[in-house]
């Protein structure tokens, strides 16, 4: 039975219990008094046949619903407690009723929300493993990437590297040919004066050249073949 069927089945078990409440409590008096007329009838019969009239008749009616009141007081009395009885155990089913239709609902919202979850944690999982797998694949493509990388910076390192060194080598040899060249400028300087200092001295004779007098044979200088002076 569904929740539904159950929570259809409190309203009408409350419903009997107030009715048959009211029924035990005689709320109208209807029974009271249909019981007070026909023991007043009774009573007016037994005069009729006795022959009392006047007081005496008027006493014995009187006596009689007197004591038709008290058996009414007891009666009720039973009828109350008959009723509350019959009232407190619909009111009782009632609620079981209720009880166990909360009971089914719950398990039914339950069921309802562990169904929905299943379908949420698989697609969850399918979606992490799809990243995991994702993920790995990125890796493998960047793995040889990254290896390309670090030949092309080992390559830069190496032309870097041979740049600096011919340059270094191109400054060597450019600081070498300055030096000749300065060398050389000072040689042409030197010749130069020398020469000078040769047509200063009356030229060179080509035919006798011992007869020329060099710049450095001057009179006093030393002679580096002989160890002796000019």
């Amino acid at each position: 039975m569904n929740s539904t069927a159950l929570s259809s089945g409190v309203s009408p078990l409350l419903q009997g219990a107030q009715s048959t409440l009211q029924m035990g409590m005689d709320p109208q008096q209807a029974l009271y008094n249909q019981g007070l007329q026909q023991n007043t009838d009774q009573a007016n019969v037994a005069n009729a046949q006795y022959g009392l009239t006047g007081q005496q008749a008027a006493g014995s009616v009187n006596q009689a619903n007197t004591n038709f009141n008290i058996d009414w007081q007891n009666t009720e009395l039973q009828r109350a407690i008959a009723s509350l009885g019959a009232a407190g155990t619909a009111t009782t089913a009632a609620g079981g009723a209720g009880t166990a239709a909360q009971n089914v609902g719950s398990a039914g919202a339950g069921a309802v929300a562990q169904g929905g979850t299943v379908p949420y944690q698989q697609d969850l999982l399918g979606t992490s493993n799809q990243a995991s797998a994702l993920n790995q694949y990125i890796t493998s493509l960047l793995g040889p990437q990254t290896s390309s990388q670090q030949v092309i910076g080992d390559l830069q390192t190496y032309l870097t590297g041979g740049i600096n060194a011919s340059t270094s080598g191109q400054e060597a040899s450019l600081n070498d040919y300055a030096a000749q060249l300065n060398g050389a400028t000072l040689g042409a300087q030197g010749g130069a004066s020398l020469a000078n200092s040769i047509n200063s001295a009356g030229g060179f004779n080509f035919l006798n050249p011992s007869t020329t007098a060099l710049p450095w044979q001057s009179a006093g200088n030393v002679n580096p073949a002989t160890g002796g002076t000019y």
